[in-house]
């Protein structure tokens, strides 16, 4: 599977119809999009997964210097369980330490907790419910002391 950087606009589609289409689409549009990394996976010109990443977004309660957040992780249903989401979770994160990161964190829903888990997220704090999206706990992974 090939990783690509995606713009924005490219990653809207799918945000809407995998995590918010209860809601307008202009709340696909998150703040510090326009800074932020997007990567996506398509097969062919569809894409089926994105997953965004924002320089120096304290994680809530604990933050500290060198905190970025991962924000919008979406896989076409139809791609869930094909490795679309190990793939953007592995390329995520080797990122997200290029660029600089010590941790990263993100407000993860609760039914995907064992993926997040399985990749080696810890959570913090207790279950929280975002209005219209549902329970929600903050999760996030340590920069690994071997990576420069």
């Amino acid at each position: 599977m090939e990783i690509e950087q995606l713009q924005t606009e490219d990653v809207r589609p799918l945000r809407y119809a995998v995590l918010r289409s209860n809601q307008p689409f202009e709340e696909t549009l998150y703040p510090g999009d326009n800074s932020a990394v997007h990567l996506g996976i398509r097969e062919g010109s569809k894409v089926i997964g994105v997953v965004s990443i924002y320089a120096e977004q304290p994680m809530p309660k604990k933050g500290k210097p060198g905190d970025f957040r991962f924000r919008g992780m979406a896989i076409d249903p139809k791609f869930q369980g094909s490795g679309v989401g190990t793939a953007l979770i592995e390329s995520m994160l080797d990122k997200a330490w290029e660029m600089g990161a010590q941790r990263i964190w993100g407000n993860t829903r609760t039914d995907v907790f064992g993926f997040y888990s399985g990749h080696g997220f810890d959570s913090v704090g207790d279950v929280f419910d975002i209005p219209d999206l549902g329970p929600h706990v903050v999760m996030f992974m340590d920069r690994p002391r071997n990576r420069s």
